[in-house]
């Protein structure tokens, strides 16, 4: 009675028991994954960096090729670690990286030294025709290399000519459009007062490198990463397994009985509360919390697919509601 407050429920719970299955991959789906992965790393050994792209693509790489130098930073641990054992213009792998459960291979394009950040300016230039435009950049950009005033004449064209920095992981691990690969590449290549007119198509860009600092290795790297997953055929032997224990185990009793007979462990949780939003934790399973504060009493639920890829198998059994108020003595004892 003097600790009655701390056993007080201010909503009403739930208690319930549930199955939360996860399919994994099969050692069939494993040699799958390791064979695409050896046959890209085929295709890799005498491909261009412009072939490399086509080929990630179909090797359904979690990790896209960007034809621009990156630092080590840019790729995950498990790449970033063998890039110093592997040579320029050689395929490196295939390999199986527990980081993350799959099988790379990859292939150093390039490496070179190339300023982590970098003091630039630019200009944007436009004409009446395309044909102006690539002609008043082309003498702005002749101007420049000459020795004309960057800001002065930027104030000719009504722009200010200021300098900004742009470091690499400014743009490392975002997607990046043609036209900001274009900018990219003539940054780690131009010296400093160097000057470079690029096309964008519409308009052009009068680039000039005022400052270049903390020199570092750069690589054009392409990747082939692929996750292990279960094949459809390996999803389906599970959902029609746990499918089938369900349909003979539909009553409470059973389903408590027998299900670590049968492979499935059942977890329980005392005082559930809906706004959880999830049960178990496991995302995309609101379809089952519905069910929960909905059900009666040792009732068993339909079997649900969650997860981010349905991958967790659930069902779930309602064994006691918990009415908002004070818990009765036999519960908290």
């Amino acid at each position: 009675n003097k600790k009655k407050e701390q056993y007080k429920n201010l909503e009403e719970t739930r208690n319930i028991q549930y199955i939360d299955y996860v399919v994994t991959p099969s050692e069939a789906d494993r040699k799958a994954t390791q064979d695409e992965v050896a046959a890209s790393s085929i295709e890799l050994e005498k491909a261009s960096a412009a072939d490399c792209v086509s080929i990630i693509r179909s090797s359904k790489s979690s990790i896209p090729y960007i034809d621009i130098p990156l630092t080590k930073n840019a790729f995950p641990g498990d790449i970033a670690a063998r890039l110093d054992s592997a040579k320029v213009g050689e395929v490196y792998g295939p390999f199986y990286s527990q980081f993350d459960d799959s099988y790379n291979a990859i292939k150093i394009l390039s490496e070179q030294m190339a300023p982590d950040s970098i003091e630039f300016r630019q200009m944007q230039v436009m004409g009446a025709t395309l044909d102006a435009t690539k002609k008043l950049a082309d003498s702005i950009a002749t101007a420049l290399k000459n020795g004309a005033d960057f800001e002065q004449l930027a104030r000719k064209y009504n722009q200010t000519g200021a300098s900004q920095w742009i470091s690499s992981r400014m743009y490392e691990g975002q997607q990046l459009d043609m036209n900001s690969m274009k900018l990219v590449n003539a940054l780690n290549t131009l010296a400093v007062k160097g000057v470079q007119n690029i096309d964008f198509g519409q308009f052009n860009v009068v680039l000039q490198v005022v400052n270049r600092k903390a020199m570092t290795t750069k690589y054009r790297v392409a990747v082939v990463k692929v996750p292990i997953k279960f094949s459809d055929e390996t999803y389906n032997e599970a959902y029609n397994k746990i499918n089938q224990f369900l349909a003979a185990n539909q009553d409470y009793d059973s389903l408590v009985k027998n299900a670590e007979d049968n492979g499935y462990r059942l977890l329980a949780r005392e005082g559930f509360a809906s706004n959880e939003h999830v049960v178990g934790g496991v995302e995309g399973s609101h379809e089952a919390l519905r069910w929960v504060f909905g059900a009666d009493v040792k009732s068993v639920s339909p079997l649900y697919s969650c997860g981010r890829e349905n991958e967790h198998l659930m069902i779930v059994a309602l064994s006691g509601i918990n009415k908002e108020g004070y818990r009765p003595m036999e519960q908290v004892e």
